[in-house]
């Protein structure tokens, strides 16, 4: 059984090499693999970004997508 976490707070640094990583996925129409936080939880996907879209959670933006 999995253990729930707190969220995680991404750097600005980090979420550019995200960007650059989806940025260049996308324009090689490569499969990504992602952990993504779900409540508490992780849960993985894989998938190709068709596009990418910020959203507003409280103060915090989150990157979607697939």
């Amino acid at each position: 059984m999995q253990k729930k976490i707190e969220r995680l707070v991404l750097s600005p640094e980090q979420l550019e090499e995200f960007e650059y990583t989806i940025a260049t996925a996308m324009s090689e129409d490569l499969a990504l693999n992602f952990d993504l936080f779900d409540n508490g939880f992780v849960r993985e996907i894989t998938g190709k970004v068709g596009y990418v879209g910020l959203r507003m959670i409280g103060a915090t933006q989150t990157l979607y997508g697939l």
